[in-house]
């Protein structure tokens, strides 16, 4: 038996045919021009990135739509928080303005109340018999507060 038989290359020539039935274009496009085919493919090609560059602009716009709403929701918290944080500071401004002495105006860490109910610092107490510099009652007693 020969490796060149008649029968051998018939063999060869129907897998060829066969094959070329897969990997060819379509009777009716073997018809057209090769140039024309091209063509299509590439339109094909074209349609295809097409579509996937829309598909990542879609993605994309999603993305940046969904990142804008993340930057209004938290300006608005940051709104929010600031006014918290200037009324905060105004009811620590008060609460300080209250706890000043009265005469020399500074926080002391230990407070002497008069009997007519108005405090001040040690240094600033005006001595026994003399008057409340805020009522002007005579001082009769001191209390001394923490």
């Amino acid at each position: 038996m020969s490796t060149d038989s008649p029968r051998d290359g018939l063999h060869d020539t129907i897998i060829i045919m066969y094959e070329t039935l897969f990997n060819d274009p379509a009777p009716s496009e073997l018809l057209k021009p090769l140039k024309k085919r091209k063509i299509l493919n590439l339109d094909m090609v074209l349609e295809t990135v097409n579509q996937g560059i829309l598909d990542i602009f879609k993605v994309e716009h999603a993305k940046r739509k969904a990142l804008k709403e993340e930057v209004q929701h938290l300006r608005a918290e940051m709104i929010r928080k600031n006014k918290l944080i200037n009324e905060l500071k105004t009811k620590v401004r008060k609460l300080k303005h209250q706890c000043q002495c009265q005469i020399c105006y500074t926080i002391p860490s230990g407070w002497r109340t008069l009997l007519c109910g108005h405090w001040y610092c040690p240094e600033c107490l005006p001595p026994i018999g003399a008057t409340c510099g805020t009522c002007r009652q005579v001082i009769t007693g001191v209390i001394k507060s923490y």
